[in-house]
């Protein structure tokens, strides 16, 4: 997710309309709130701020749709003269934690929702996941893409549907499908000296036009001196 989030922006061009959202229930990506296409990164101890980033996704999305209209997001992309089409990337990074938990248990329609229908539309659902329990596979069925690191043989039957050699012991070394037939890919992190390298990479942004506007984050309950920040 990290090399995921740097790539984007070093592969984006001003003409794009990007927004990224990230649920970060794995508690590794809060140094990453501060890149500019980053709305909203937030851990589960607010259900609030969840519940915001689904809500404002919601109405990206709804947005979307009526801009689209019955077109598809990826040719209405590439044929727009002036002004792009918006769009969205949600990351859910440990999925497994965001299911169990009940307090998110109303999402789970939505984010079923997002998965089937979003990417069409604009919206990519990106999540990282420790296992295949929780009814991970009711999510699973609507993803083309899947990349499993090392992991213990029934996982790769359960993601893949099929039994896979697995792949070599080093950190970063997993297994995804190309063309219907199981290839090892090798990932690497984006940095060697991540709070320093980090920071230089955000004040390297610092010009960029296309930064979004965040959400912020609530620090407790909503109320009236706090309201205005918000």
């Amino acid at each position: 997710l990290k090399t995921l989030l740097v790539r984007m922006h070093q592969n984006m061009e001003m003409s794009d309309r990007e927004e990224i959202y990230i649920i970060d229930f794995g508690g590794n990506l809060g140094g990453y709130k501060g890149f500019p296409l980053v709305v909203a990164c937030f851990d589960n101890s607010n259900e609030e701020n969840i519940r915001r980033v689904f809500k404002t996704v919601e109405n990206r999305l709804e947005q979307n749709i009526k801009q689209l209209k019955s077109e598809q997001f990826n040719d209405a992309y590439k044929d727009a003269i002036e002004v792009k089409p918006q769009h969205i990337t949600l990351i859910i990074d440990n999925i497994n934690s965001f299911l169990a938990d009940e307090r998110y248990a109303p999402y789970q329609d939505d984010l079923i929702k997002f998965c089937r229908d979003g990417l069409s539309k604009g919206l990519s659902v990106v999540f990282t996941a420790n296992d295949t329990s929780n009814g991970l596979g009711k999510f699973l069925s609507n993803f083309a893409q899947k990349l499993v690191f090392d992991a213990p043989t029934e996982v790769y039957i359960d993601v893949f549907g099929m039994k896979v050699n697995e792949p070599m012991k080093n950190p970063g070394r997993g297994v995804t499908m190309i063309n219907g037939k199981p290839r090892e890919f090798q990932a690497f992190l984006p940095f060697e000296n991540e709070k320093k390298e980090i920071s230089e990479f955000i004040s390297s942004y610092s010009n960029v036009p296309c930064k979004v506007s965040r959400l912020q984050s609530f620090a407790d309950e909503l109320n009236f001196t706090n309201f205005s920040e918000y």
